[in-house]
C-alpha cells in the first residue's frame, strides 16, 4: 500500500482524496485535517484516509501538490511558490525520501522548483505535464479512424497551456499517422484539424475533474505499473532552467527518458521556442528571489 500525502487548498485536497479513495491503487491517504464526510467515506473504501502526522514523513512514497488557496489580490503563481516550499522542507525536515506529484497549474514552473526546493533527484519530481493532451491527441485519432485507442500511440509536449502536437511521430500501430491523413477519393481528411481543435478545448477547459483521473494514472505506475506518455520533468542533461512535456517513462524508480524522441523539424522548432518561454520566466522567477534576499 502506497502512503502518499495530498497538499493544497482544502476544497483541492478533499476532491482529490474522495476519487483516490476508490482508486484500484491501494492507498493510505495522510491529509493535515480531514473532513468528516471524508472520514466517513473512507470507512467504506479499501484505501484509507489519516491524518497527517510528522512522524509519517518517512514512510510517505508519494507527496501530492495542488493548488493553494490565493488571498484577495495576491500573486496566484507567488502563493503557489510559497505554500509548495513550506510543505517540501517540512516533508524534507521530518525524513520524505519519495517522490513528488505537482497536480496543479503551471506546472512546468512548479516542477522545476519543486526539484529545487527538495534537492530530489530529477527522475523523482513528476508533473502531469502534457498527459491530458496527449491522451486526448489519442483519442480523437482513434474515434476519427475508428480504431482502438490502444492501438494509437501520439504525443503533445511542451505545457498544458503552449503544446506541440507530434505529428511525425503519430501511429496507428505500425503505420504514421501522417500517411492516414488523406481519404480513399484522394481529398485531404480533416483529422489534424478535429485533433487540434480537441486539444485547445482541452487545454482551456477546467482541469479539476480531470487530473484525478491523471494523478490515479500516475500513482499506478508508480506502483509499478509502468506508462509511457508526456510527463513534466526537469531534464537530466540541461543545466539551463527549464521544465518541459516530453514522452518519459514513469514507473517505480521515477520518470526517465526511453530514448531521443525527436520530431519533425518545425516541430523541434516549435518546441524550442516554448523551452526558451519557460526558461525566461524561470530565470525571471530564480532573479526575483535573488533581489529579495
Amino acid at each position: 500500500m502506497q502512503q502518499i500525502v495530498i497538499s493544497g487548498a482544502p476544497e483541492n485536497v478533499t476532491a482529490l482524496a474522495q476519487s483516490l479513495l476508490t482508486s484500484r491503487v491501494s492507498l493510505a491517504i495522510a491529509v493535515s485535517h480531514p473532513e468528516e464526510a471524508l472520514a466517513a467515506a473512507a470507512a467504506v473504501t479499501t484505501n484509507t484516509v489519516v491524518p497527517l502526522s510528522a512522524k509519517a514523513w518517512p514512510q510517505v512514497a508519494v507527496l501530492i501538490i495542488t493548488a493553494y488557496p490565493v488571498a484577495e489580490n495576491a500573486d496566484w503563481l507567488a502563493t503557489q511558490l510559497a505554500g509548495m516550499r513550506q510543505v517540501i522542507n517540512e516533508a524534507m525536515d521530518k525524513g520524505f525520501t519519495g517522490k513528488i506529484l505537482i497536480a496543479a497549474p503551471q506546472d512546468e514552473i512548479l516542477t522545476y522548483f519543486a526539484q529545487r526546493f527538495s534537492g530530489l533527484a530529477k527522475k523523482a519530481v513528476v508533473g502531469l505535464g502534457t498527459f491530458g493532451l496527449t491522451r486526448t491527441f489519442e483519442n480523437t485519432v482513434a474515434t476519427s479512424l475508428a480504431v482502438p485507442r490502444t492501438s494509437v500511440t501520439a504525443y503533445a509536449v511542451g505545457t498544458a497551456t503552449d503544446f506541440v502536437l507530434m505529428w511525425s511521430r503519430a501511429y496507428v500501430g505500425a503505420t504514421p499517422v501522417l500517411s492516414l491523413l488523406r481519404n480513399a477519393d484522394g481529398t485531404q481528411s480533416p483529422l489534424m484539424a478535429e485533433v487540434q481543435t480537441a486539444c485547445d478545448a482541452f487545454a482551456k477547459a477546467d482541469q479539476a475533474a480531470v487530473r484525478p483521473l491523471l494523478v490515479e494514472r500516475v500513482l499506478a505506475a508508480f506502483a509499478g505499473e509502468s506508462l509511457l506518455t508526456s510527463l513534466m520533468a526537469v531534464p537530466e542533461n540541461s543545466d539551463e532552467p527549464v521544465a518541459a512535456a516530453r514522452p518519459l517513462v514513469c514507473d517505480a524508480d521515477g520518470v526517465r527518458r526511453l530514448s531521443d524522441l525527436l520530431g519533425s523539424e518545425a516541430e523541434e522548432a516549435a518546441l524550442s521556442e516554448v523551452l526558451a518561454a519557460v526558461s525566461e520566466q524561470l530565470t525571471a522567477i530564480e532573479k526575483g528571489d535573488s533581489n529579495e534576499a
